[in-house]
């Protein structure tokens, strides 16, 4: 697994990650406590910085690559689904970002919110807090219920599950980088 200084910039990586071998990470990346990232993922922290909060699961071939002018922001407690891409702006706590969707720059994905597969967000989007999302161009379609927030904490606390079940039962998979 890759982990790549660059321009005198080293992904720091909490000592509770779990990085599967084949995922790359590269310069301003940060990863706080408990983050899973799976396989072919790739963290380009080189245009601008990457911050990844606390539990939070990064699926198999997600990209995180920030614009120039904005940073990419993962306040915690959410998943990037899988072959998501992320150009920039802020995901808030709570956020399912579903397979194949696409945040542009600008982009603010209120708390609680649920991204449908295959959504588009386009550049400068502001989506409320407890929102579902949907479609291309992406729109609001309803305010999520409770049932759907405690949908998404059972998904993320299940993959926070299968980080420690990883630690123990995939130790020769395990690559850690501490700074």
């Amino acid at each position: 697994m890759p982990i790549i200084e660059y321009r005198d910039k080293k992904p720091k990586i909490n000592s509770n990650v779990f990085i599967m071998n084949s995922a790359t990470l590269i310069g301003d990346v940060v990863l706080n406590s408990s983050v899973l990232i799976l396989s072919n993922a790739v963290l380009r922290g080189d245009f601008n910085q990457i911050y990844v909060g606390e539990k939070v699961c990064i699926q198999e071939s997600s990209i995180l690559n920030p614009v120039l002018q904005e940073p990419i922001r993962v306040e915690g407690h959410s998943i990037i689904g899988y072959g998501a891409k992320v150009h920039g702006g802020t995901i808030e706590k709570g956020v399912f970002l579903g397979t194949n969707s696409v945040v542009l720059q600008g982009v603010r994905i209120g708390e609680n919110s649920l991204v449908a597969a295959g959504s588009i967000l386009t550049a400068n989007m502001i989506i409320p807090p407890r929102s579902l999302v949907a479609g291309v161009p992406a729109k609001i379609v309803r305010e999520l219920r409770d049932e759907d927030i405690d949908w998404i904490a059972g998904a993320v606390l299940g993959y926070m599950e299968m980080l420690e079940d990883y630690k123990t039962e995939l130790k020769k998979w395990e690559i850690r980088y501490t700074v």
